[in-house]
């Protein structure tokens, strides 16, 4: 080797060696830095790193593909998070999940297809084991749907509990963050769902450019008309500079009268409902024991004819 060139590399190795050193040394701290800003907005368990098990691995091998697409993940990533399930590997481990199960289904068909004393025909076959794919791949969705229906509902119910301790808030002096999360930390207990939608939001709020776009994301995510509109009045507080009290006490009597209104629609929806027990359970018992006697005596009558 040339001398010449040996005492090149022999001088720009450790140079190169010291620029890497540095170089991950910064990105460490500016790691560290990021890290302890985050822990000081969301809790300590949701910064650790969570292990890839298999299921995820299968669903983020999927999810790559076009066989799922990337619309079909951005609608799964709004309902598992609509549901409560916001771990950053949701949509991965849901996507294997759903896998898993069709498979499995599959497989049980053609074992019952194949140990069967009298097996169907080859078509019927194929149908039972298109079907059970079928229900393996949107049983889960269909589950995800519910539950997020049944989230939604709590989140709903305890909008009229928040807006009220939101307006004394911003009658004390508070501004909407401090508000919001003074609301969210009372609420922890009692509504514990649109306590952490509004932890979020306040979090989004600080870590935003812009903090309109923190309650823009409030209404998307929760997927609520109602929530969608106390984003809308708080943007337009913090737009125009709008009294926050005055507009949190119109949204809220508007809220009132929509459940005012909903109660009478279904109170006025209980006599249809209770019709049909009324004809299937009351109305026989009834007929027994009024015109039960009278059929006794007229066997009676015409037995001694």
């Amino acid at each position: 080797m040339n001398p010449s060139l040996a005492l090149m590399a022999t001088l720009i190795a450790p140079l190169l060696a010291a620029a890497l050193l540095v170089h991950m040394r910064s990105k460490g701290l500016a790691r560290a830095a990021l890290q302890a800003r985050l822990r000081v907005l969301v809790p300590a368990s949701a910064l650790k790193p969570q292990r890839e098990g298999p299921l995820r691995r299968l669903g983020d091998l999927l999810a790559r593909t076009p066989l799922i697409g990337s619309a079909e993940v951005t609608l799964l990533r709004q309902n598992l998070y609509a549901a409560g399930m916001v771990s950053p590997g949701a949509v991965d481990t849901f996507i294997g999940l759903k896998i898993l199960l069709s498979g499995l289904l599959v497989m049980l068909v053609l074992l019952w297809l194949q140990w069967s004393p009298d097996p169907p025909s080859a078509l019927i076959g194929t149908a039972v084991a298109l079907g059970a794919a079928l229900i393996g791949l949107r049983g889960p969705d269909f589950v995800v749907a519910r539950r997020a229906a049944a989230r939604r509902d709590l989140i709903d119910r305890g909008l009229p509990d928040a807006l009220d301790l939101l307006v004394v808030c911003a009658e004390a002096g508070v501004g909407i963050e401090l508000g919001l999360e003074r609301v969210a930390r009372e609420m922890k207990d009692v509504h514990p769902e649109l306590a952490s939608e509004l932890a979020v939001t306040v979090s989004e709020m600080r870590l935003l450019s812009d903090r309109l776009q923190g309650l823009f994301n409030m209404g998307e995510r929760v997927q609520l008309e109602s929530v969608r509109s106390i984003a809308s009045t708080l943007s337009q507080t913090l737009r125009y500079g709008t009294p926050l009290g005055r507009a949190l006490r119109t949204l809220t009597a508007d809220f009132r009268l929509v459940r005012q209104t909903q109660m009478e629609e279904r109170a006025a929806r209980l006599p249809v409902i209770i019709t049909v027990p009324m004809i299937v359970f009351i109305l026989p018992a009834t007929t027994l024991v009024v015109a039960g006697p009278a059929f006794l005596q007229l066997v009676g009558a015409l037995q001694k004819m």
